[in-house]
């Protein structure tokens, strides 16, 4: 009560003759009152867990790998590491000789004098086609993308150089090899 009257102060509030806070109204006071603490505590800790650096939580799914630590190990010792999810590697993109297979050495038989043949294995990816170079820029021939072929090795040098270029579009690719005359 205020000093010399005979109403209440803020802080006395009274239902009208000073009858008591019905109960209904007394519990919706009481949940709210503890619904508002909840609220304030879990503010609280998500900005005590964000000033950590916890920050968001992440899925597998999206998790970065984990980077190497440096470890005590002797040197000899391979460090392992783990890492949250695997990193592809990824796929070449254009044209790829897969395989390119060709004799090393090849025998000229001087008493029969014929030209041999080198036989000439390939295979590709991405590509519509091949081309075969002998000793040189200039194109021997064309052929499908993967294939075989024979091709001719002239006995009157040592060597010769087979080039392998594929065709079609974006880079194409190429190999090469060096086949060696016996005899």
């Amino acid at each position: 009560m205020v000093v010399g009257t005979d109403s209440p102060g803020w802080w006395e509030w009274r239902a009208p003759n000073n009858a008591c806070v019905p109960p209904r109204r007394a519990a919706l006071t009481a949940v709210l009152g503890v619904l508002l603490v909840a609220l304030l505590v879990v503010i609280a800790f998500l900005i005590g867990r964000s000033s950590l650096g916890g920050g968001a939580p992440t899925s597998a799914a999206t998790a970065l790998p984990q980077t190497e630590t440096a470890t005590t190990a002797p040197p000899t010792a391979t460090p392992t590491t783990t890492s949250a999810t695997a990193v592809p590697t990824p796929a070449p993109t254009g044209q790829t000789i897969l395989t390119f297979v060709v004799p090393q050495t090849i025998t000229c038989d001087a008493a029969h004098q014929t030209t041999p043949s080198v036989h000439l294995t390939w295979t590709t990816a991405r590509a519509t086609g091949v081309s075969i170079s002998i000793d040189g820029p200039g194109k021997f021939a064309d052929y499908p993308a993967s294939g075989s072929a024979d091709l001719p090795f002239a006995c009157s040098v040592a060597q010769h150089t087979y080039l392998l270029t594929t065709q079609g579009t974006g880079t194409p690719a190429t190999r090469t090899v060096v086949v060696k005359r016996l005899g």
